[in-house]
């Protein structure tokens, strides 16, 4: 019963996996890259189910497999679940990077699986890790519990990584997903600690499986709390972050809530297309996420070609750079971008005082402010007296 039982969990885990890795390459939310990478660590993962089966019916007697063969599963079982947290940290690292691959996580991410290679290679002659004797049977060796560090070492990596970047205030604005990025891998890597204690039954299994499906519902969630279109957070999850923001300021901190909407958007749709207009609203958001992280705020898409960001700040000058700052970027996208227009943006702030009614209070006045000064703050900016328009 108990290796039946083994080997339904390990069928269904291999068929979830399988799910997955097809979910995420077709899925709208994942860049190709993420979703390559992501789909690759998931079907490791399923190959590892694949593996576990055999071997839980070697290993037990169940199935008379020859021992070269019984070699080859335990080897396989190890590298696949190795290469699927090497994919699992190339995720991670296209996801919070949003830019291509740079070769030193390469290479950092497949030094474990190197040198895990490496001791199941060294074990098939001193049977330093595992071996399997004429009958068949399973031994530990001296350096078993090495395999099991050195396969799980890159989900460990993520892992701790993100929860450094989380503590990060310049990434305010991702420290959820970098908190959920460390969460997910949890369960897997506390499962092979009790997989080392309890080894007939299929714990790494399921928490591999349990990996997953938290990270497709982190993933959900993103999509969820994320514009789809310029990809930085929407109104709703702007509301949430700005309420425990403002819920935690301390006294002698100032919160200011900047309202920036693309100056005659409308016109740039009429005349140059919904494409070029959506162009526009991501080349805003890309400033606005780089200005955030630059002074640890939080920037996020409110609605149409309005955006909105929060930051605490000292004073009012420092909210004036920050301001200068946003347009000066603007008008850099203008020439370095593939744009047909320059990108002219208008901004309104407003600090949080306690009297406030609600948070719309809070916008209302920043949007307000934004209309008093339109074009203004840019002509001083620009160092002109007008500022030509699309």
């Amino acid at each position: 019963m108990e290796v039946q039982l083994y080997s339904e969990i390990n069928i269904i885990s291999f068929l979830f996996m399988i799910l997955v890795a097809v979910k995420a390459l077709f899925s709208q939310t994942l860049r190709k890259s993420r979703a390559t990478f992501f789909a690759g660590s998931a079907l490791f993962a399923a190959a590892t189910n694949v593996f576990n089966f055999f071997w839980n019916l070697g290993a037990t007697g169940y199935w008379a497999i020859p021992v070269p063969v019984l070699y080859a599963i335990n080897i396989g079982r190890f590298l696949s679940l190795g290469a699927s947290g090497y994919l699992w940290l190339l995720y991670a690292a296209a996801t919070f990077r949003n830019t291509s691959i740079r070769w030193p996580s390469y290479l950092i991410g497949a030094a474990p699986v190197a040198m895990l290679a490496g001791l199941l290679a060294v074990s098939l002659v001193n049977g330093c890790a595992f071996r399997f004797d004429e009958n068949g049977v399973y031994h530990r060796g001296p350096l078993f519990l090495a395999q099991f560090v050195l396969a799980y070492a890159d989900f460990l990596i993520t892992s701790v990584s993100c929860l450094i970047y989380a503590r990060d205030k310049r990434l305010l604005e991702r420290k959820g997903a970098l908190l959920s990025t460390t969460a997910v891998a949890m369960p897997s890597i506390l499962c092979a600690g009790l997989q080392l204690l309890i080894p007939d039954m299929p714990i790494l299994t399921v928490g591999i499986m349990f990996t997953f499906v938290s990270s497709m519902l982190s993933i959900l969630e993103d999509r969820i709390s994320n514009d789809e279109l310029t990809g930085i957070p929407n109104r709703a999850d702007l509301w949430q972050h700005l309420a425990r923001e403002i819920r935690q300021l301390k006294a002698g901190e100032a919160l200011y809530f900047l309202f920036i909407d693309i100056d005659q958007f409308k016109q740039i749709n009429d005349n140059y297309g919904h494409f070029l207009g959506d162009r526009t609203l991501q080349a805003l958001a890309e400033i606005l996420k780089k200005v955030s992280a630059e002074t640890g705020g939080f920037c996020a898409r409110y609605g149409g070609d309005e955006f909105a960001f929060f930051v605490k700040c000292a004073d009012e000058d420092n909210i004036s750079a920050i301001k200068k700052r946003i347009l000066c970027l603007a008008e850099q996208a203008s020439r370095e971008s593939n744009l047909d227009y320059p990108l002219y943006v208008s901004i309104g702030a407003a600090k949080y005082e306690a009297q406030m009614p609600d948070l719309q209070a809070l916008v209302t006045l920043a949007d307000a402010n934004m209309y008093e000064n339109k074009g203004g703050m840019r002509d001083a900016v620009k160092g002109t007296g007008g500022a030509r328009r699309p």
